[in-house]
C-alpha cells in the first residue's frame, strides 16, 4: 500500500530557519504542527520557522480544522486527542467503537462540515481497517463503516463531502464513501484508475480545484526527488462504480538534504505544500510550490528538527 498560540518562545537550539521566499505562504498566518517522534512532543511553528509552543502528548498522524483545532491520532491507542486553541490545556478524547476492540491509525477532516473520519484497525485483524465518522465536538461516532475490501490508512474529503481513501485492492486502489453522519447507510464507490501508480505513500488529498493529489514516491535517500501526481476529480459511472483518468500534472519535490520528502499537507491557498524529510533521526519540514513544472525546490524550510514524523498546518485547505 502506498502507501495560534499565546506566547512566543525563543527559537529552540535545534531549529534553524532558512529565509522564506518573499510572497510565499510563509508570509501568512499559517501554523505548522510537527510531531517529533523521539520526544513525544508536537512543536508548533509559524510559517517562518519561529517556534511558538510545544504540546507533550502521545503521537500519531495529525490533522487540523478551519477553527484551528488540532487532532492527534496516537497510533495503537483506542481514541484520538482534540486540542483547542491556544493549545495549553488538556485535550478532549474522541473514542473509537469498543466492539470490536480497535486502535487508531489516521484521521481526516471535512473542512466544510467539521465531520471527522477516523481510520482504525481491529486488534484481531490489523490488516482490516474500519472508518468511523464523528460530528464536530462529538466523543463517539455517528456512523461506522467496514467495506468489502480492506481499506488503507489515509484518506481525504472532496469539495462535496465525499470521503476518498486508498485500499489494498490494486484493481480499484481508491474508494469513496458518501453520507458522513446522515441517516441510513453510506454509498460506497470503488474507482478504477486509467493509469494506476505503482504505489501510494500515505498521502491523498484534494487541491483547491478539487483535483485528486497522491504522493507516488518519497522517503528514498538516494538524492532523487519525491513524485506527487495530480488527477482529475474521480467520476462516478453507472452501477456505483467510478473511474479516475490519467494524471494531469506531476510535481517533483527535490530533497533538501538527500532524502526525498513525505508530503504532509497543502496550504490554504492551494499554491504550496508542506512535507517532511528525515535523515539519521534529524530532519526538516519543507514548503514547496504546488503544482510545479520541473523539479520544485523548497521555498521555505524549518531544519534541524528531531525526527519529524507527522506534520499538518492550519488554516487547512478547503477544496
Amino acid at each position: 500500500m502506498r502507501r495560534l498560540v499565546h506566547s512566543v518562545a525563543a527559537l529552540s537550539s535545534f531549529a534553524l530557519v532558512l529565509t522564506a521566499v518573499p510572497g510565499t505562504a510563509a508570509a501568512d498566518k499559517t501554523l505548522v504542527f510537527v510531531a517529533e517522534q523521539d520526544h513525544k512532543v508536537i512543536a508548533i511553528f509559524d510559517a517562518r520557522g519561529r517556534k511558538l509552543r510545544e504540546i507533550h502528548t502521545d503521537l500519531g498522524p495529525l490533522a487540523a480544522d478551519t477553527d484551528g483545532n488540532l487532532f492527534v491520532a496516537p497510533v495503537g491507542l483506542p481514541y484520538l486527542y482534540e486540542f483547542h486553541r491556544p493549545y495549553d490545556g488538556p485535550p478532549t478524547k474522541i473514542y473509537l467503537p469498543s466492539n470490536p476492540a480497535q486502535a487508531v491509525q489516521n484521521v481526516a477532516v471535512d473542512q466544510k462540515t467539521g465531520v471527522l473520519a477516523v481510520f482504525s484497525y481491529t486488534y484481531a485483524s490489523p490488516n482490516y481497517n474500519i472508518i468511523s465518522f464523528y460530528q464536530p465536538r462529538a466523543s463517539y461516532p455517528c456512523n461506522v463503516f467496514s467495506g468489502p475490501e480492506p481499506v488503507g490508512s489515509s484518506g481525504a474529503f472532496d469539495a462535496e463531502g465525499n470521503l476518498f481513501y486508498e485500499t489494498l485492492d490494486r484493481r480499484a486502489p481508491i474508494e469513496s464513501l458518501a453520507g458522513e453522519c446522515s441517516a441510513g447507510f453510506h454509498q460506497f464507490t470503488p474507482f478504477m484508475m486509467a493509469e494506476p501508480p505503482p504505489a501510494m505513500d500515505e498521502f491523498l488529498a484534494f487541491d483547491s480545484d478539487d483535483r485528486l493529489v497522491v504522493q507516488v514516491s518519497g522517503g528514498r535517500c538516494d538524492g532523487k526527488p519525491a513524485l506527487v501526481e495530480t488527477y482529475p476529480h474521480p467520476r462516478v459511472e453507472k452501477f456505483r462504480h467510478g473511474t479516475i483518468g490519467p494524471p494531469i500534472a506531476a510535481t517533483l519535490l527535490a530533497p533538501h538534504d538527500k532524502c526525498a520528502p513525505f508530503v504532509a499537507a497543502l496550504t490554504s491557498d492551494g499554491g504550496h505544500l508542506w512535507a517532511s524529510e528525515t535523515i539519521e533521526l534529524r530532519g526538516s519540514v519543507l514548503e514547496y510550490r504546488y503544482p510545479a513544472a520541473g523539479p520544485s525546490r523548497p521555498v521555505n524550510a524549518i531544519v534541524g528538527i528531531p525526527n519529524p514524523r507527522w506534520v499538518t498546518v492550519t488554516p487547512p485547505l478547503t477544496p
